[in-house]
């Protein structure tokens, strides 16, 4: 039996702690999330928890914790000395490029405060092929222990064993480890590791989420459905593993999944490498989903060969996030990069993604081998047309432990030292190499483009889009806003960030706009239409960053991803009346339907008959124009964008409009109907069961209080 010694107290216990260290991160993206930023919950050492939970070599005297850090709310100082106030006998740190370097520093603190403790690493960071890099490791992190490599759930439980034991024969028969060679026997086995069965997997749910978290922070779990990924690409950590997809039992997924919802977690990020492998699997995964979420977003990636009317339909209903990894439409680049999924599948559903509401964003890489400067504008061209909502551009970058990043030079790339480079984009120009058919000069043309899209392109989602459509070439577009922009960015000495909003930035891009679109040919009708959408944008904005936005995103998701559901969300006393979404009526001059079509009537477009009352919510591509009656439209007016108007005060203003209108007759069946409809129409909530029970609350609008429920529209 193993004794702790605590002090000079002996304990009959030993302490294991599994460590992850993360920051919030900004919700870019289309606003498919209820908070501006998210704290992502790594699943690792929550599977070697519960890998040594079901372990029959783990003598229950072994305690195990996991414990998640946030570095946008705690100190450096602070989270070394939660570590070290638990006193583990073995810490494991879970280890990530952007947690590393603190990692090393927790390390190196743990050896000062416990020498005793033994320490391990694992993570997709501890990856190493040879001895001379396993050495290295241990060079730069001599307080580090043991390396494990790998799905390390079979191995967790042998390795704790053996080194509480100081079994130092056992630990030399391991395969998939290294061991410190100044206190261990020179040891390392670097041999190719059989992937983990999925069916011996143990599940980590439930677990405590006990994780600080700034006013603005929400959670995001990261969740697998299945492991492994069929491609080879050569610039992926994947490329190491196991190309074999491994699903998990949906009953196992199921029950994980509706414990994740029924917590309350804000985000859902599916890992799975290609989430619509299996299109009816992907689709019984967003039904059932759909039927027990009540406050999730929903992430993941996706390669849409598989897409058609169905599944597209089951995504839209979801309003999930969606990545989709193109990295070059160039049929020889894709080869050369060893990647089987081809561009032509994609784009021969244009039709279909153009035509839909899905919330998807392209991934394309800069510099990869067999690409051009060109080549990949094109690929740029080419896949901008699909209306993502939104485009992510990416430098090509050495990745330890790939084969480009251990041998770049056998595929004819080299690395490049971006300090001496002026580059502005807030995207880590780390480790960034090009191929032979990229100059370094090249890299300012890209970060043009990449500004421009970072912080144009969603933002921006209607002028930025109309600009793109209105041009014959989308990435040179794309590239002169980026230049314009960086000229003011060098001015203020700041970068643009896709999280970041700059006060009084849009006056320079509300410039920067209208002279691409002069330049493009707009006349002064054009620019005039141009000016709106510029404004509704702005308005957007606005609402996004309101201090409403994850009330009115919840209320609203509540209802809306349950539509069967005869359940309403009750409240105590009821206090305000909401717009679905933002929260925002806009009176615009022009139709909506030609203003999304502004690329294409140019000059011909005209002004509205009447004015146009544009509902606009979380997403653009869910905005409509709302015909209003008098009655109609003092409602919504009144409603404001950013804080909540009683309901009493509501009636009353509304009842003085409806009296002095032509239904002067009969002002409460006015006001009655007019509520009725804009519920109807998901413009507002109305605070009551039922239609009939209306006339009663209006004739009664001179009490304090009404008191009501929420009704699902």
């Amino acid at each position: 039996m193993y004794f702790k010694q605590t002090g000079s107290v002996a304990a009959d216990f030993m302490k294991v702690l599994f460590v992850y260290t993360g920051s919030e991160q900004g919700s870019w993206g289309s606003i498919a999330f209820s908070r501006s930023q998210h704290y992502y919950i790594m699943p690792g050492i929550l599977n070697c928890e519960a890998a040594l939970r079901d372990s029959p070599l783990i003598d229950p005297s072994i305690v195990v914790s996991c414990r998640y850090f946030n570095t946008t709310v705690q100190t450096g100082e602070e989270i070394l000395r939660e570590i070290v106030v638990e006193k583990p006998d073995i810490v494991g740190f879970s280890c990530y490029c952007w947690n590393m370097p603190f990692h090393r520093q927790c390390m190196a603190a743990v050896r000062t405060q416990l020498p005793g403790c033994t320490i391990i690493c694992g993570g997709p960071e501890v990856r190493c092929s040879t001895p001379a890099e396993a050495v290295a490791f241990f060079a730069a992190s001599p307080e580090c222990d043991a390396l494990l490599f790998g799905e390390a759930e079979l191995r967790i439980a042998p390795l704790i064993t053996a080194l509480a034991d100081s079994d130092e024969p056992s630990l030399m028969n391991m395969r998939g480890i290294a061991l410190n060679p100044m206190r261990y026997a020179d040891y390392a086995d670097f041999s190719v590791i059989t992937p983990v069965p999925v069916d011996a997997l143990p599940s980590p749910y439930p677990f405590t989420m006990n994780i600080k978290l700034s006013s603005a922070g929400g959670r995001a779990m990261v969740f697998e459905t299945m492991r492994g990924c069929p491609q080879k690409c050569i610039y992926c950590q994947f490329s190491r593993r196991d190309h074999t997809v491994r699903k998990f039992p949906l009953e196992r997924v199921y029950r994980e999944l509706k414990w994740l919802l029924e917590s309350g977690i804000e985000c859902l990020h599916v890992a799975d490498s290609v989430f619509d492998i299996d299109a009816k699997r992907a689709g019984e995964l967003l039904d059932f989903y759909r039927e027990n979420n009540r406050v999730t977003s929903l992430f993941c990636y996706c390669a849409f060969v598989t897409i058609d009317e169905t599944l597209t339909a089951k995504f839209e209903a979801t309003r999930a996030q969606i990545g989709v990894g193109v990295q070059s439409t160039n049929v020889a680049t894709l080869k050369s990069i060893e990647r089987t999924i081809l561009p032509s599948r994609l784009l021969e559903k244009k039709a279909l993604l153009q035509q839909s509401r899905l919330n998807f964003y392209i991934d394309l890489m800069f510099g990869l081998p067999g690409d051009s400067p060109a080549i990949f504008d094109k690929s740029f061209n080419e896949t901008v047309v699909l209306n993502p909502s939104f485009m992510m551009l990416f430098p090509l970058s050495l990745i330890k432990g790939t084969p480009l990043g251990d041998a770049p030079e056998r595929y004819g790339v080299r690395p490049v030292n971006c300090e001496r480079l002026n580059l502005l984009c807030d995207i880590r120009y780390d480790n960034i190499a090009l191929a032979s058919g990229f100059a370094e000069a090249d890299l300012e043309r890209f970060d043009d483009e990449a500004i421009a899209c970072f912080y144009f392109y969603n933002r921006f989602a209607l002028s930025a889009r109309y600009l793109i459509s209105r041009s014959p070439d989308a990435a040179a577009t794309m590239a002169s806003i980026g230049k314009k922009t960086k000229t003011y960015l060098r001015k203020i000495g700041r970068v643009a960030t896709n999280t970041d909003w700059l006060d009084g930035f849009q006056d320079i891009i509300h410039g920067i706009f209208m002279e691409e679109a002069t330049g493009l040919g707009a006349g002064p009708v054009e620019c005039d239409a141009l000016d709106t959408l510029f404004k509704l944008d702005i308005y957007r904005i606005l609402a996004l960053n309101a201090p409403q936005r994850e009330k009115i995103f919840r209320k609203f998701e509540a209802v809306r991803n349950n539509p069967l559901r005869r359940e309403v969300i009750a409240f105590d006393r009821i206090s305000a009346v909401y717009l679905v979404g933002a929260g925002k009526i806009i009176r615009t001059a022009y139709r909506w339907a030609d203003l999304r079509r502004l690329a294409e009537l140019r000059e011909t477009i005209t002004p509205a008959p009447d004015s146009v009352y544009l509902h606009a919510p979380f997403e653009d591509w869910d905005a409509r124009i709302v015909p209003l009656s008098p009655v109609e439209r003092s409602i919504v007016e009144m409603l404001p964008a950013e804080k909540p108007l009683r309901w009493s005060q509501l009636l009353r203003s509304v009842m003085r409009v409806a009296k002095r209108s032509a239904v002067a007759d009969n002002p409460e069946d006015a006001v009655k109907n007019a509520i009725v409809r804009l519920a109807d129409e998901g413009i507002v909530y109305c605070p009551v069961d039922n239609a009939a029970d209306l006339s009663d609350t209006i004739s009664h609008v001179g009490e304090e209080e009404v008191t009501g429920k929420w009704l699902p529209n």
